[in-house]
């Protein structure tokens, strides 16, 4: 931490599992996205390290033959995935999500709020999502569909959920203004330095 900065955050509660995304651009137009995950960990550390490997293999959106096809020896697929956007000025957004198969799909929503919709980077984070999974449609409280479909048969999610992931961003607007959101749903924190 840098006190200096008067910057300090801390969640609830430590975690020992899960999938973190972090972003930093700095004055000079240099950007990092970078997911990493321990999944629900395995128990084995690297030797001479601090490093425990992920463990992966319970997540059925990457072995869509069933749970026992991976094969040993063969790499899995990750649904992690930071994303950078650039223009003619450079990078204009830094962005990913942890959340599983949900990944992809909240990401390329905020994306679409914020480009598409023109949405600020927060309202664009903070909106209610949507997601297809298993052929059953999950839908968010503050998503405009949300009470269009309310008496069919599917998922309602009643506020803001860590189901829908946590897409975390750094936004640069036509003007060189700079942005940065911290998805609640994952506690999340967006803090721009001048």
């Amino acid at each position: 931490m840098h006190p200096e900065l008067g910057f300090h955050v801390e969640s609830p509660s430590v975690a020992s599992r899960g999938t973190s995304h972090f972003n930093i651009l700095d004055k000079q137009g240099n950007a990092i996205a970078l997911t990493t995950t321990i999944g629900e960990g395995c128990v084995y550390f690297i030797p001479g390290t601090d490093m425990q490997m992920n463990n992966v293999l319970g997540e059925p959106f990457l072995l869509p033959y069933g749970l026992d096809s991976w094969m040993p020896n063969m790499r899995l697929n990750s649904m992690m995935t930071p994303v950078m956007i650039t223009d003619d000025a450079g990078v204009s957004m830094i962005t990913g999500s942890g959340g599983a198969s949900r990944i992809p799909f909240v990401i390329a929503q905020v994306i679409a709020y914020v480009y598409e919709e023109g949405m600020d980077l927060y309202r664009a984070t903070e909106k209610g999502r949507i997601n297809v999974q298993d052929e059953t449609l999950h839908v968010e409280e503050g998503n405009e569909i949300y009470e269009s479909i309310r008496d069919m048969q599917e998922v309602h999610w009643k506020g803001l959920n860590l189901y829908f992931g946590g897409v975390h961003s750094i936004y640069r607007d036509d003007k060189g203004g700079i942005q940065a959101a911290g998805d609640s749903r994952r506690y999340g924190v967006g803090e721009v330095f001048r």
